[in-house]
């Protein structure tokens, strides 16, 4: 076997292989675009309800808040915000207002 034969049959798997991992990453971003697309972190839902960063996540400790499972910073989809929204409005009045310690 030759040389050539050996170089053609090479790049022939690479570019199989090429083909399939493109694939693969289409697919991998096509099914976790949407996902992303309706989440917020929690620095921008922080912001949306006006509070510091630390208020949202003390939701989510006393788990009035639930972020998306295995997002590590959290993400929250839009549908449980709008929940909270609708169903917690009361709570969140006192949030940004509990300071610790320092000058008054």
């Amino acid at each position: 076997m030759s040389n050539d034969d050996t170089q053609t049959r090479i790049e022939a798997k690479l570019d199989t292989l090429s083909r399939q991992v493109a694939t693969l990453s289409e697919l991998v971003s096509s099914q976790s675009t949407p996902a992303a697309k309706c989440t917020l972190t929690v620095e921008e839902l922080a912001h949306r309800w006006s509070l510091c960063p630390e208020a949202v996540r003390r939701l989510v400790r006393d788990k009035q808040l639930r972020p998306l499972r295995d997002f590590r910073p959290f993400r929250f989809t839009l549908k449980e915000i709008l929940d909270f929204e609708n169903n917690d409005a009361p709570r969140m009045r006192g949030l940004g207002s509990k300071r610790k310690g320092g000058r008054k």
